[in-house]
């Protein structure tokens, strides 16, 4: 892996300019993209370099912090967490690369679900709430990871004889690594605070579900349930449509006799509009 905290220098930010140059083959020189740059954004290049070598002179205090957090969770709620990985990792791939992640989520997310009197099977169910924010996180970071795993290899830091044997040394040793993972997130530390607000807004979403539909559980068995309840919760189904507004989407409840959909928006429009047409 390749240091990646340094001041950017007056080399480089020429660089940068040929690049978002190249880009553009409308505007005549380089003169013309410091210009469009200041007049859009009323900011000069000089200002961009000196913001970005703020930011990336932060970025090591924000990813100790992360892991100072860590070092105050109870150790009971540590084992916890370490035995629901090991069952996470039977079907998510690279889950301990997000160990750090979940783990400031997972007391307020477990909780939220212990709370829920209308889940059958809370161990279960986290299990699937868990998978479900892994795979979010898989989809924006998969590429950045295959780029590590590329690294790793090149600095000779994967064993094994064949390509599974080394993609499974990395899964399963390297990712356990703690000071391997802390130097990964120094590297990707923009990466990093993407998956924490991607967790906070799926646990947020989640708590909200659970309690708007244990709110109206009754009224639910009211207008719906004919012959039966709907009976047990038996898991949730994220992202059965676009996601917005800070990680809201469609989702799927599953439970023992019904199914429900739940739209993360008043459906008042189309309530009237059902009553008009009937």
């Amino acid at each position: 892996m390749k240091e990646q905290n340094h001041d950017v220098s007056n080399e480089e930010v020429k660089e940068i300019v040929k690049f978002w140059y190249s880009l553009f083959p409308e505007v005549k020189d380089e003169q013309e993209v410091s210009e469009l740059l200041k007049c859009i954004s009323h900011k000069t290049e000089e200002d961009y370099v000196k913001q970005y070598n703020e930011l990336d002179a932060k970025k090591d205090t924000y990813i100790d912090l992360i892991f100072e957090s860590l070092n105050q969770i109870d150790s009971k709620d540590k084992l916890e967490i370490e035995q629901v990985l090991v069952e996470l990792h039977k079907n998510c791939k690279w889950s301990y690369f997000y160990e750090p992640v979940l783990c400031m989520i997972y007391i307020e997310l477990k909780e939220a679900i212990d709370y829920c009197s209308l889940i059958e099977n809370k161990k279960k169910f986290l299990i699937i709430c868990l998978e479900q924010l892994i795979q979010k996180m898989v989809n924006v970071s998969y590429r950045t990871i295959l780029q590590e795993v590329a690294l790793t290899k090149e600095e000779g830091k994967l064993e094994g004889e064949n390509v599974e044997e080394r993609i499974t040394y990395f899964d399963d040793v390297l990712l356990k690594n703690s000071t391997y993972i802390i130097d990964t997130y120094k590297s990707y530390s923009e990466l990093i605070r993407i998956l924490e607000l991607i967790a906070e807004n799926t646990t947020r979403f989640i708590k909200k579900v659970l309690n708007e539909t244990e709110e109206k559980i009754d009224l639910l068995n009211q207008t719906f349930a004919s012959d039966q309840d709907f009976g047990g919760l038996l898991s949730l189904e994220l992202d059965k449509g676009d996601t917005h507004n800070h990680g809201s989407s469609v989702c799927k409840l599953e439970f023992s006799h019904q199914t429900l959909i739940y739209k993360p928006r008043t459906l008042g429009m189309e309530y009237r509009y059902n009553q008009l047409l009937h």
